[in-house]
């Protein structure tokens, strides 16, 4: 089961506040799959999560412009992104290949929104 929590407290490290996805070898796999072939990934209804921290949702949508890594709109994680941003996120996804991993998915240099940080571990 994908667990996605809203945190304003530190995890793994990082400030607050985040998007911290817990999710299965597996599930990291199907999201990398869908990154590449999909224009829009909807976690709440496309996996098995559970949303904790307040939201209540969360998807990626491939956009050609206006793109943003995390924006928090009416209690939903919203992505927008490049397909080759997407394949950039996809590749990291597919480098996770134990239970603890975990990847911090950042575009430094690109001024893309981000209202949280977007963390990514194996369970």
């Amino acid at each position: 089961m994908m667990l996605i929590e809203f945190t304003n407290d530190v995890a793994f490290g990082e400030q607050p506040p985040s998007v911290v996805v817990l999710c299965t070898l597996h599930e990291i796999r199907e999201l990398s799959s869908k990154l590449l072939l999909r224009d829009i990934i909807d976690m709440s209804s496309g996996f098995n999560a559970v949303f904790l921290g307040g939201i209540s949702g969360f998807q990626v949508t491939i956009v050609n412009e206006n793109e943003h890594l995390v924006k928090i709109q009416d209690g939903k994680v919203l992505i927008s992104l490049s397909k080759e941003h997407a394949g950039v996120i996809s590749a990291m996804l597919d480098r996770i290949d134990a239970q603890g991993q975990t990847i911090y998915v950042d575009f430094d240099g690109l001024n893309l929104f981000e209202e949280a940080n977007l963390i990514i571990s194996a369970t």
